[in-house]
């Protein structure tokens, strides 16, 4: 009985501690705005109007190298909500809703689970299905709402997300105020109508554009609304901070304050260089928690952070280890930095591309795997902004500079760039003999961590779908199943400088992944105006007939760029009444940049439009209605 009542006695003394510790975690909010780069005056921008977040600032500390690791929402949210490269998981492409394992969780459930209350402002985009159980409350709009249910005294997470920066604010010149009233409509229109008038009118006139932008009417005013939306977006931040206050939340509360991802221009927000990554990031350290804080008030640091950091880093502050699968740092802890941050861009909505970058402090690398396109394919989201279609309009009158114009042509395997010399990342140093030293490195450097995350961005969409449909394997498991290492280094060899033999080895691979990349190397080395012998002209016909059909779309460009357009187009009509909505949009893309035609195609094409289909084939219709209007004008 001794014994028993000594054990008691231990166990109780061991929930009073943590009882004690849980009381004493710190609540923790997460603000996040949308699409903006850091347009704010605590990062020395001389045009924006930011008093309350530069206020913020000078009781924070602020990071000078944070980044997103995807250029756009859903993917840049995936990395949020996992502590996971969606690369990893297979949800790096823009926009799905991919099954992930189940022992998977969206961090705030570790939260939930160690007594936090957790609380969202409505936005998920994670490319992953909702967790149940991982917030208590998640269907707010204004802040008072917040916190219904909480207990008195426990900890809580809050994750803020706001529209007010959104891309999509630009679209529409009328309705600029529209989501600035709905967010205040708790408030009297006399007191919205007074913040508005507080909201300082910018001149087009007065705005800096980068050197890759041309100086167009359309670009000067949209990139003015845009900063009149970041007023905005202080005003509601302070709003928001003035409810902590009331609520008596504000003394005791960690408040971090970043964008989602860079934007919001054409060439920055989906585009994987500093305009489409880098963000702004804060960090309020209340007294009671200054001790958890890397700096003193007001500071700045350059530490390298990256989204795939703050899972482990929120983790941290409640006590909680990280899980085994996350892939980031607790980017408090001073013994963690890391020494690059990785960006990546897959699928844009409608449009293809695969590029992956490193950034470390003095330089970008970028890796482009499919230098034949462009990065301004056509996504329908992003032409409808009045600056990206004048600047197009403006490429096609053929009245650019060479950097202005580089959006609209196929691009280099490599790029380099150094950040403090050349922060608008114009002058690509790839070719140049004296950074060869650091290209080498950084090359070596992306490779092994390709390989380490185990990039599943190097499968085709169209084969992942198929292994869903047909085996009911999630793509990571797919992926993972496959010699992966050995398809990243055929997509490595084949897009930077291959030879003709190398790519007939992997066009007779039997893994499709593989062939798919030999094809690929084939296009790109067409594309660059070399001749392709006989014997490789054999195995691209050979691959007409492959078992995937992402492989034969490839096969085809090439062949139709060549010698055997009959053969070619006949291969693409086929594949347009396919039922894997990948392998249709991936021949879509194909007719997009090729002159391939003809009337069964063309019937093909209105059937896709036509499809009431708005889930998994919404994007080969979206592509579709875009090539009946262009083939119409």
């Amino acid at each position: 009985m001794h014994l028993l009542n000594q054990y008691i006695l231990s166990v109780f003394c061991l929930l009073s501690s943590f009882l004690l510790t849980a009381q004493n975690r710190p609540n923790v909010v997460w603000f996040v705005s949308e699409d903006n780069s850091p347009y704010l005056g605590a990062y020395g921008d001389s045009i924006v109007q930011t008093p309350h977040l530069d206020a913020f600032s000078k009781k924070s500390v602020t990071y000078t190298n944070a980044f997103s690791n995807a250029p756009v929402c859903a993917p840049s949210r995936s990395t949020m909500i996992t502590g996971m490269y969606p690369p990893t998981l297979g949800t790096q492409h823009m926009r799905e809703e991919v099954t992930i394992n189940e022992s998977i969780q969206f961090f705030p459930k570790y939260l939930k689970e160690a007594g936090y209350f957790t609380t969202l402002r409505l936005k998920r985009d994670y490319n992953i299905p909702n967790q149940a159980g991982t917030w208590d409350v998640d269907d707010w709009w204004h802040a008072k709402d917040a916190f219904k249910g909480k207990k008195q005294a426990q900890p809580y997470f809050l994750f803020y997300n706001t529209w007010m920066s959104h891309e999509g604010r630009i679209h529409d010149y009328d309705k600029k105020y529209d989501y600035f009233k709905m967010t205040f409509e708790d408030l009297s229109t006399e007191t919205v109508d007074s913040l508005i008038k507080t909201i300082h009118p910018i001149d087009p006139t007065d705005v800096i554009l980068p050197p890759y932008l041309p100086d167009l009417p359309e670009i000067r005013k949209d990139l003015a609304l845009y900063y009149e939306c970041m007023q905005m977006l202080d005003l509601e931040f302070a709003a928001f901070m003035e409810d902590l206050k009331k609520q008596g939340e504000l003394d005791n509360t960690i408040i971090i304050y970043s964008s989602d991802h860079g934007g919001v221009l054409g060439g920055s927000k989906r585009f994987v260089l500093e305009s489409g990554l880098k963000i702004p990031l804060m960090i309020y350290f209340p007294e009671e928690y200054k001790h958890l804080a890397p700096a003193n008030d007001g500071a700045t640091t350059d530490r390298l952070v990256s989204f795939i950091d703050f899972a482990p880093t929120l983790l941290a502050l409640a006590g909680i280890e990280t899980p085994k699968q996350m892939q980031g740092n607790n980017f408090l802890d001073s013994n963690t930095e890391t020494d690059f941050t990785f960006g990546f861009r897959d699928r844009m909505d409608e449009s293809y591309d695969l590029v992956r970058s490193i950034r470390n402090k003095e330089f970008r690398y970028v890796r482009n795997f499919n230098p034949h396109r462009p990065h301004g394919q056509h996504i329908r989201f992003l032409w409808r902004a009045a600056n990206v279609q004048a600047w197009q309009t403006t490429f096609l009158k053929g009245k650019l500079t060479n950097a202005q114009a580089t959006f609209f042509r196929s691009r280099p395997p490599e790029e380099l760039y150094h950040i403090p010399s050349d922060p608008d990342c114009v002058n690509n140093l790839a070719s140049d003999p004296k950074y060869q030293t650091t290209l080498l490195q950084m090359r070596s450097d992306l490779s092994h961590f390709l390989k380490n995350i185990k990039d599943v961005g190097f499968i085709p969409e169209g084969e992942l779908y198929a292994a869903k449909e047909d085996k009911g394997m999630i793509y990571q498991d797919y992926a993972n199943s496959l010699p992966l290492a050995d398809i990243i280094k055929a997509a490595e060899v084949a897009t930077l400088n291959p030879t003709q033999k190398q790519l007939k080895k992997y066009m007779q691979s039997e893994w499709a992944a593989i062939r798919f990349w030999g094809a690929m190397g084939c296009l790109i080395l067409e594309e660059r105006g070399v001749d392709l012998k006989a014997t490789t002209h054999k195995e691209l016909k050979h691959l007409l007939n492959d078992s995937s059909s992402d492989v034969r779309v490839i096969a085809a460009e090439v062949l139709y760029n060549t010698k055997s357009k009959v053969m070619a187009q006949t291969t693409i009509e086929n594949l347009l009444s396919s039922q894997n909505p990948y392998v249709v949009l991936r021949a879509l893309n194909t007719l997009e940049a090729t002159s391939i035609t003809s009337s069964r195609i063309a019937e093909e094409i209105k059937k896709i439009s036509r499809r009431d289909d708005q889930g998994k084939f919404r994007y080969a219709i979206r592509k579709a209605e875009y090539l009946i209007l262009r083939f119409n004008q």
